[in-house]
């Protein structure tokens, strides 16, 4: 059996962590990622937040989704919500080791941003940019053949065609 890279943070149901609770309200499980609904309350003052997870499992802790096309979708849905409901809250990405796939999803999303609003786009002065504040986004190592460093390529070729 393989090692565990992520434990599930969420409940299924209801759990309580001191004063606050957080419940499962809602799970939706598609064929390249699951969207879960969570709402948290403060028991004490009643104040109550909700909290919608995207979670994409169409890519391997080493290597890449099989197509660009099913990640750019996952980063429209994605977008689309924060535009939608979330302007002024933070959003949180992350994989097991916060560099890899984290750091390409990003790059993603600011290299789709570039082609929208310059219709020209920097790979290298992103992922540079990137490294500035978090060391080894966008991993290029040779375990993974460079895999994600191109998939930021691929995904800004689809983006063009595709939107």
């Amino acid at each position: 059996m393989g090692r565990v890279k992520c434990e599930k943070y969420w409940p299924s149901g209801t759990n309580h962590y001191q004063n606050i609770s957080v419940t499962a309200t809602s799970e939706i499980e598609l064929e390249s990622w699951t969207i879960r609904d969570f709402r948290i309350k403060n028991v004490k003052t009643a104040e109550t937040r909700y909290v919608r997870q995207f979670h994409f499992t169409a890519w391997p802790d080493h290597g890449v989704p099989q197509t660009t096309e099913v990640l750019i979708d996952f980063r429209h849905l994605v977008r689309e919500h924060m535009d939608q409901y979330s302007r002024h809250s933070p959003t949180v990405v992350h994989c097991s080791a916060g560099v890899g796939r984290t750091g390409t999803f990003i790059a993603i999303d600011h290299l789709i941003f570039q082609i929208e609003r310059d219709s020209m786009v920097d790979i290298y002065g992103i992922v540079n940019d990137m490294r500035m504040h978090r060391p080894l986004m966008v991993q290029t190592e040779v375990r993974f053949s460079g895999d994600q460093y191109k998939l930021s390529y691929k995904s800004r070729l689809s983006q063009m065609i595709l939107y």
